[in-house]
């Protein structure tokens, strides 16, 4: 896209959008440094390495425990299959492209040769050919 021509603020005929007061301005997040961000990481990191008492570790092991046994349950069974179509076998999808009027393989059409041969047969003959004719014939018999 080409950039469009902004008006200059005296033309615009008052304030442009830039100058708006602070409090007219949405509240925004303040975006942290890298270095910010890698020291708040730390410190969740910090808060939750506190010391457990052993209950809370034996609650915490048993449900990573459950987690990782219906994972592997999950993986054993493999993908979830309720919404997979059911395989075809080949013959079941050529019934169905016949069914739709697409041809499985290639097929002779049968052509009419009737018209073609009465037409040649109705024909008036060449005098000269019938002479020939009759007289072949006559010599075969002979």
């Amino acid at each position: 896209k080409a950039p469009r021509a902004r008006a200059h603020a005296s033309w615009a005929g008052g304030r442009s959008r830039r100058c708006r007061p602070s409090s007219a301005m949405p509240f925004k997040k303040p975006v942290l440094t890298l270095l910010e961000k890698q020291e708040q990481r730390e410190a969740e990191a910090k808060a939750q390495k506190k010391t457990l008492t052993i209950q809370e570790r034996q609650e915490r092991n048993r449900q990573i425990t459950q987690r990782y046994r219906e994972e592997r349950l999950r993986a054993a069974f493999g993908k979830s299959k309720d919404k997979a179509e059911k395989r075809k076998t080949w013959w079941e999808a050529a019934k169905e492209s016949v069914d739709e009027g697409i041809e499985v393989a290639p097929t002779r059409t049968k052509v009419s040769r009737i018209d073609a041969n009465l037409g040649r047969l109705s024909k008036k003959q060449d005098p000269l050919l019938a002479n020939v004719m009759t007289k072949a014939l006559g010599n075969l018999s002979r």
